[in-house]
């Protein structure tokens, strides 16, 4: 395997693990907005003050959108790496079989 090849896999293998970070990201912020989502039907029902809870769960929102464009975009990235593995292993795969094809045609003229 080509040492190009090889740096790109271990790039993509590192945009894998941070695409996996912001997920664990998004798994714990959707978790708190469960809480605080329960929270404050609880804060209502109790008609406590619900500024604060209202506030951190826009917050926690605000911050899911954002994490949500970084995934789209970390996502993107590593669609695009795999795309030009993919070139580079169908362009080997051409070059193979077209010196295939050379060997067979100089064996067939022998």
């Amino acid at each position: 395997m080509s040492e190009d090849i090889e740096a790109t896999l271990n790039e993509m293998l590192l945009m894998s693990e941070n695409i996996l970070r912001t997920i664990e990201e998004v798994r714990k912020a959707d978790n708190r907005k469960r809480e605080l989502e329960a929270a404050l039907i609880e804060a209502t029902l109790n008609k406590k003050s619900d500024r604060e809870i209202t506030q951190e769960l826009e917050n926690i929102e605000a911050s899911l959108s954002e994490v949500e464009e970084k995934l789209k975009t970390q996502l993107k990235e590593l669609s695009k790496k795999m795309a030009a593995i993919k070139d580079i292993y169908n362009n080997r795969i051409k070059e193979s079989i077209g010196e295939i094809r050379e060997i067979a045609r100089a064996g067939k003229n022998a």
